[in-house]
């Protein structure tokens, strides 16, 4: 019972971040729902929450979706996220939770020491490596959102347009993801009692994140979320030592 509480809260948080910064909610999430209930329930589970929540936000803001940078995002992430479902059903639990870890921690710092928001304009090569890493990422643990963006941030400037394309991607991204757990057994049944139990949560905390968002100091907010990613990243990375 405290297992199932601890892992609706944290997904609980999760979802406030997503709210109120538009993405990080999984990436906030999973190290520490991995540390409550394991990794293995907490991906299948967390992914098939996104993809309800996310397309509860598409269907809202469908007409401010940018749909260049939105199929252009879809093809390199689908390029990379076969490879990361091959090393998530390949990988014991104990490596997969250092390499999620220390990439927490790389995500933390990166985004502590490194939040520049870029202007609009022509597109390296280097983005669309950021997107089949990305689509690797999201493909063995559902977060590759934030390499996903470094793409976005690029590619969409309105922050509606920003906001709805992403959660497109998510949606598209988690539902192709889901129904394969649902198909191969991946998603056992404490998965989706678990994603069940946490959608009341998860509708709560984008109610609130939307109040939030028009009060709290955004510079400020970001900086604690990087910090607790941090140690989140860290404790599940020493836990799997």
């Amino acid at each position: 019972m405290l297992h199932t509480l601890g892992f609706c809260l944290v997904v609980m948080l999760g979802f406030l971040i997503e709210a109120t910064l538009g993405f990080g909610g999984t990436v906030v999430a999973l190290p520490l729902c991995s540390m409550i209930v394991g990794i293995r329930v907490a991906v299948p589970a967390i992914t098939a929450v996104v993809c309800l929540a996310s397309l509860a936000i598409v269907i809202e803001d469908r007409q401010y979706i940018a749909y260049r940078p939105y199929g252009i995002m879809m093809l390199f992430l689908l390029l990379g996220m076969p490879l990361g479902m091959k090393i998530y059903s390949s990988f014991p639990e104990r490596p997969l939770k250092i390499i999620l870890g220390l990439f927490t921690v790389f995500v933390a710092c990166k985004g502590l020491f490194y939040r520049q928001k870029a202007k609009e304009g022509a597109i390296s090569p280097v983005y669309y490596l950021c997107l089949f890493l990305g689509g690797i990422i999201h493909g063995a643990f559902s977060c590759g959102g934030v390499l996903t963006v470094i793409y976005a941030n690029r590619a969409v400037t309105e922050k509606r347009a920003y906001r709805v394309t992403l959660s497109a991607i998510w949606f598209s991204l988690n539902l192709v993801i889901t129904i394969k757990n649902l198909i191969t057994g991946a998603m056992g049944k404490e998965a989706i009692m678990l994603g069940c139990l946490s959608l009341p949560f998860v509708a709560l905390a984008i109610v609130v994140g939307n109040v939030l968002i028009k009060r709290l100091r955004a510079e400020s907010f970001v900086k604690w979320v990087y910090v607790m990613l941090f140690l989140s990243g860290a404790l599940m990375f020493v836990q799997a030592l």
